[in-house]
């Protein structure tokens, strides 16, 4: 069970022995019912990906397939091929690794994944640091927590050293969805037995806890976990090409793992299948490269003559249509892992191993936004805020009874249903690459849930909200998927001005500046009344006021305003007795200047100091001079 690198074939009897296997090849294509699947296989030109063993998008090639392996060719003048050689035309949107992992070109892909020293660091090759299996455990038959697998950094066998180890989800032009996968080695000089494995659990990691003399791994295995092996024949040709998936029924977690067992993955999948683009018809095939000089997009370090580009026998692909499989029901890979093993028995021993790496096959993601900016409530107390969250269904099959787990900036936690756009099957659901938008979710700060202390609301004025998602893959029960990590957030803010103004005005009703008597004297009391108001949004409270009168200056405290909402006013009334008399045309006035000394806004900052008051820290002033004046009239001037 394995994907067996071999040598090149170059004695007499090697090629007998290859020629007899081509023969071989030749009958179990025509004796095996898979090679009349329905139009459309995974190696088809016109589908959505070059398996033709190599690397590289091309438009047409020059193809030949052998006992020894594929070998292919630039076509000449006039698309002209050499003598035994086939041209290839793929579609114009078809992708190979070099535009599905995005290294040039657009990828059509609905989810890649690619592992390497120069993308993980913890992937190393012809190193004493490479991830290799470890222990009695670490087998593929046996659970990876239950086994358990167990792994430890030291040096692969050059022919068991993966390099670059990748994979992508497409659809197919049957409306199937295909898998496919490859590696490329650091050595072509032995055997080899190369597996691929597609895990639900996203948790499956290279752990740090010790068991003996290796380390861990994390997670578990889930019903239908994917294993595919390749056998290679003498030369890099396709002797075998295997597929299994976990069994364990209804068991989920640590149960599945140590109750499941590795069986075959369907009795329509058939070994001894090569990928072969002149036919496009495999519904599940693998073929490995008997071309030297092969460009890797990503770079290659090869031992054969410490070579940049791939020889025979370096680089293994293919693909599996995985609706054969599992009808309707593809399971939600999380999850991509390569391997190599000591032989293709199911129970070999494993060699190197790539850190196990996200592939989203069904994914979910959520994204939110502000409604705007916080909207300041008429008493200038409180701000309202509103949200937005859009869910998006990322994987290749519809998700239903989808909702958010919303945290409000106060930590409330709360639940809400997703209403979802499409319907599948009579249920409704959120189709593959459709969203659903939860366009309103409100939340009002006040100073009681928003203050220090509070991580995601510290003040009123700046509010943080975060929401994940889930949705499940049928309308009752399923497999659960949640939101891709981190928590989506949205930070919304208000900004409320916070201003105060005041004008003061003699007070006619009490007679302004009147004469009154004062025993054995005539004195002059003067009556004024101050209007002050809250021109800002945010509520004022603590607004303090002064008069100032007289020379000298007395300077007269007013009482305190305990709280004016906004656009709102309040009249305080207040006289004096003068203590000096302003003399002009033989009139005789008093003036004096009312201020506002200090105010505390509920939101946001304080009030600012006005220009030209008497101190620089006045807020507001205002000043009036009071005439002495009989019935109300000074020569015929109305009372100011």
């Amino acid at each position: 069970m394995g994907t067996r690198f071999l040598a090149r074939c170059s004695s007499v009897r090697c090629r007998l022995a290859s020629l007899a296997a081509l023969v071989l090849f030749a009958l179990m294509a025509v004796s095996n019912p898979q090679a009349t699947f329905a139009q459309g296989g995974v190696d088809d030109p016109a589908g959505p990906f070059q398996l033709e063993s190599n690397a590289t998008t091309d438009t047409n090639i020059c193809f030949n397939l052998s006992a020894a392996g594929a070998q292919v060719a630039t076509p000449g003048n006039g698309n002209s091929c050499p003598s035994g050689f086939s041209l290839v035309t793929f579609s114009a949107s078809s992708d190979d690794w070099q535009s599905a992992l995005g290294f040039s070109g657009t990828s059509h892909a609905l989810a890649t994944s690619f592992v390497g020293p120069n993308t993980n660091p913890s992937e190393t090759f012809n190193s004493k640091t490479d991830a290799v299996f470890f222990g009695g455990g670490s087998k593929d038959t046996l659970g990876i927590s239950s086994g358990p697998w167990e792994w430890n950094s030291t040096t692969a066998p050059d022919k068991d050293d993966i390099e670059h180890a990748y994979a992508a989800a497409y659809n197919l032009p049957n409306n199937h969805i295909a898998i496919y996968f490859g590696m490329d080695r650091y050595s072509n000089s032995g055997d080899a037995t190369a597996g691929f494995w597609f895990f639900q659990d996203s948790s499956i990691a290279l752990s740090n806890t010790k068991q003996g003399g290796g380390l861990l791994f994390s997670g578990h295995h889930s019903d239908g976990d994917l294993l595919i092996v390749s056998d290679f024949s003498q030369g890099g040709a396709i002797g075998s090409i295997q597929a299994f998936k976990w069994s364990c029924g209804s068991a989920k977690g640590a149960a599945c793992d140590s109750g499941g067992s590795l069986v075959a993955a369907s009795s329509l999948l058939t070994t001894n299948i090569t990928c072969d683009p002149r036919t496009g018809k495999s519904s599940f095939c693998g073929i490995v490269n008997d071309t030297d000089g092969l460009t890797a997009p990503w770079g290659f370090s090869g031992k054969e003559g410490n070579t940049t580009t791939m020889s025979h026998g370096d680089f293994l692909e293919g693909g599996i249509d995985l609706n054969t499989i599992f009808g309707s029901n593809i399971p939600c890979f999380s999850t991509f892992m390569a391997e190599t093993r000591s032989s293709n028995s199911p129970t070999s021993s494993l060699q190197d191993v790539t850190p196990p790496i996200s592939f989203p096959l069904c994914g979910m993601s959520v994204t939110k936004v502000c409604n705007g900016a916080g909207q300041v409530s008429a008493d200038g107390t409180s701000v309202s805020y509103s949200y937005s969250a859009t869910v998006s269904n990322d994987g290749i099959g519809p998700l239903y009874n989808v909702s958010l787990h919303d945290t409000l900036p106060d930590g409330t936690v709360q639940d809400i249903p997703v209403t979802l756009p499409d319907t599948c099957n009579g249920s409704p659901c959120l189709g593959s690459k459709h969203t659903a938008t939860v366009s309103n979710i409100p939340f009002t700060a006040t100073s009681t849930n928003c203050h220090s202390g509070v991580t995601n609301c510290t003040t009123p004025l700046d509010a943080i909200n975060t929401t994940t998602a889930k949705g499940f893959t049928a309308p009752s029960g399923g497999t659960e998927i949640d939101s891709k990590s981190p928590a989506a957030t949205a930070e919304c803010k208000a900004s409320p001005s916070s201003s105060v103004t005041v004008e003061k005005h003699c007070d006619a009703d009490a007679g302004g500046a009147t004469l009154f008597d004062a025993g054995s004297v005539v004195e002059v009391k003067v009556f004024y009344t101050a209007k002050v108001c809250n021109t800002g949004q945010s509520q004022l409270t603590s607004i303090n006021l002064a008069d100032d009168w007289g020379s000298p200056l007395q300077h007269d405290s007013l009482s305190s305003i305990s709280s004016l909402a906004p656009g709102a006013c309040t009249t305080v009334k207040g006289n004096y007795v003068p203590n000096s008399i302003d003399s002009t045309s033989g009139r005789y006035g008093f003036t004096d200047t009312v201020r506002v000394t200090g105010a505390t806004a509920t939101l946001g900052a304080n009030p600012t100091p006005a220009t030209g008051c008497p101190i620089g820290t006045d807020l507001a002033c205002s000043s009036i001079t009071c005439p002495i004046c009989f019935n109300g009239y000074c020569s015929l001037t109305t009372v100011p």
